[in-house]
């Protein structure tokens, strides 16, 4: 068990980009942008969802179209992003000038992924099972033409 001691905003926001796989000498540059650009858009009491908001504000024209939520969208980014190593290939860009190079958009693309639809579960009636041996079929064709 880890014990964190939360001393500012900043801290918070800190491990927030740390979790996204950027380096402190990034972080420290990404946290005066926010402030800067977004400090309207910044919740003091729900920090990590105004991050989300500006994060998913910046990457959902980037996302492949479907209909996930938010919440869903958000995550599928954050996959991406930290299997292919995306703090390194978008860099301080990506909340600087809100841009996605083109390498890590063909990522997005090609790992995405959709959802499955949902179950759905419906009765089924019995229906009656005919073991159909050989000769058994050849009777029930002869017993159409031969009724009483």
């Amino acid at each position: 068990m880890v014990a964190l001691k939360v001393q500012s905003l900043d801290d918070i926001m800190m491990a927030y980009f740390a979790a996204l796989g950027y380096q402190d000498k990034d972080i420290k540059k990404i946290i005066p942008f926010i402030y800067q650009n977004y400090e309207k858009k910044l919740d003091a009491e729900k920090v990590i969802a105004s991050l989300d908001d500006i994060l998913y504000a910046i990457i959902k024209k980037y996302l492949p179209s479907s209909k996930q939520s938010k919440q869903q969208r958000l995550a599928y980014f954050r996959t991406v992003f930290l299997l292919n190593d995306g703090a390194k290939i978008c860099g301080v860009s990506l909340f600087e000038k809100g841009e996605i190079p083109e390498s890590f958009q063909a990522k997005l693309k090609e790992n995405f992924v959709q959802a499955a639809p949902e179950v759905k579960f419906s009765k089924m009636e019995p229906q009656k099972i005919e073991n159909l041996e050989f000769f058994n079929f050849f009777a029930k064709i002869f017993n159409l033409f031969h009724k009483d």
